[in-house]
C-alpha cells in the first residue's frame, strides 16, 4: 500500500475514533480547548535507543536528534480537546518510514545474499494528555490506545534472494493494537502551542501472531498546536 494510501486510512480511523468519543466531553470542552497540530521528527527503533542517548550524552542534543532522524523519519497530526485546565483528550496519525533496512539470512548453513527492506508503520492513537506543570510553559504525559497499519518490503537484491527465500513472508502488511506514553514539554505563545516531545510505541502489545516479538520504535518530535 502506497504511504498517501495509508495517510487517507490513517485518517479515517482517527476521524472514527474522535466522531465516538462522547458528545458531552466536546461540549464541556475547557482548558486548552479544541486544537490541531502537526509534527514531525525521528522514529527509532527499540535496537537503536542505546546509540540515540549514548549521542546525546556524549555530543549533546543536536547529535542526538541527527542520529535519530537517520535511523527513521516520521510526520502526523494531533487533535486535542480540552476537558480541564490539566487534563485533554488527544487523537494523533502519523507516518513512520525505515528506510533501508540491512537483513542477513542463514538458511541451512548457507547465507543468503544481503539485502534491505523498507517499512512503514501508521500509528492512530486515542487517550488522554495530563498536564502537571500549565503555566507559559507546558509538561504533558500522555497515555494512548494505538492502531497501527505495518508494511514491509523488500528494496533491494529481490532477484538475487529469490533462491533462498519466500518474498511472501518479507513483503507484507499487518494490522495491530498496542499502547503509547509520551511526554511533552511545550510553551504558549501568542495562542501558539510550539513544543518537543518523546513517544514510546508498543505497536502489536494486544495483538501478536504466534511466535512474533514485540515492536516497539520511539518518535523524537518537533510540533506546534494551533
Amino acid at each position: 500500500m502506497k504511504p498517501t494510501h495509508m495517510v487517507v486510512k490513517a485518517c479515517i480511523v482517527a476521524a472514527t475514533m474522535i466522531l465516538f468519543w462522547p458528545s458531552t466531553m466536546v461540549q464541556a470542552a475547557s482548558g486548552e480547548g479544541i486544537r490541531l497540530g502537526f509534527f514531525f521528527g525521528g522514529s527509532v527503533p527499540d535496537a537503536d535507543v542505546g546509540n540515540v542517548y549514548r549521542k546525546l550524552v556524549d555530543d549533546g542534543v543536536r547529535e542526538s536528534y541527527s542520529a535519530a532522524r537517520s535511523v527513521g523519519t516520521h510526520f502526523g497530526a494531533k487533535l486535542r480537546i480540552g476537558l480541564s485546565e490539566s487534563v485533554s483528550l488527544q487523537g494523533t496519525a502519523s507516518v513512520n518510514f525505515f528506510r533501508n533496512q540491512e537483513q542477513r539470512v542463514v538458511i541451512a548453513g548457507v547465507t543468503v545474499p544481503t539485502f534491505l527492506t523498507s517499512s512503514s508503520y501508521v500509528p492512530v492513537t486515542a487517550g488522554a494528555v495530563w498536564f502537571p506543570i500549565n503555566t507559559v510553559i507546558r509538561v504533558g504525559l500522555s497515555g494512548e490506545m494505538v492502531y497501527t497499519y505495518r508494511s514491509v518490503g523488500v528494496s533491494s537484491n529481490t532477484d538475487e534472494i529469490k533462491p533462498y527465500v519466500n518474498l511472501g513472508n518479507v513483503d507484507y502488511s499487518t494490522n495491530d493494537v498496542g499502547a503509547a506514553l509520551g511526554i511533552n514539554v511545550g510553551l504558549n505563545i501568542l495562542g501558539l502551542q510550539p513544543h518537543v516531545e518523546i513517544k514510546k510505541i508498543w505497536s502489536n502489545q494486544f495483538v501478536r501472531r504466534a511466535g512474533e516479538a514485540e515492536i516497539a520504535f520511539t518518535q523524537i518530535s518537533l510540533g506546534i498546536l494551533l
